[in-house]
């Protein structure tokens, strides 16, 4: 039995889909990241304008805050964001780069599987498809 045309193009790109599926859960599980270190910068700056000496703040903080005490943290957080907006900018990039392979990949053998069948065609397959058809065919 001949395999059928889906399982041949699932052979060609099974590695790169894979690969490239786990890259985006990756990326998307970063698109969780943002909003957590948002949320610890504005508890950052309600913690540090409610206490005003950092003794204070860390007498009377809980023990899951006394890390917004410490002035750095407020260095911190925004470097994390920036750095975190980058890393997700360049994997998205890099994760269409990877799509647009892999459907470069299908075209390609698609474009190649249609062109042995031309080859194939006998005189009366020929003369019921124009060239102009079969070029048509070969070019969307």
């Amino acid at each position: 039995a001949k395999p059928s045309l889906a399982w041949v193009v699932w052979l060609l790109i099974r590695k790169e889909f894979m690969f490239t599926a786990l890259f985006w859960v990756f990326v998307s599980n970063l698109l969780y990241a943002g909003p957590l270190i948002l949320h610890q910068l504005i508890r950052f700056i309600e913690v540090q304008q409610e206490y005003s000496s950092r003794e204070r703040c860390e007498g009377q903080t809980t023990p899951a805050d006394r890390h917004l005490c410490t002035e750095w943290v407020g260095y911190l957080m925004p470097a994390a964001f920036f750095l975190l907006l980058l890393v997700q900018a360049v994997l998205a990039a890099n994760m269409i780069v990877l799509s647009l392979s892999m459907m470069l990949q299908v075209r390609v053998a698609l474009v190649v599987a249609i062109y042995k069948k031309t080859f194939r065609l006998s005189a009366i397959g020929l003369s019921t498809s124009s060239a102009g058809q079969l070029n048509t065919l070969m070019s969307n």
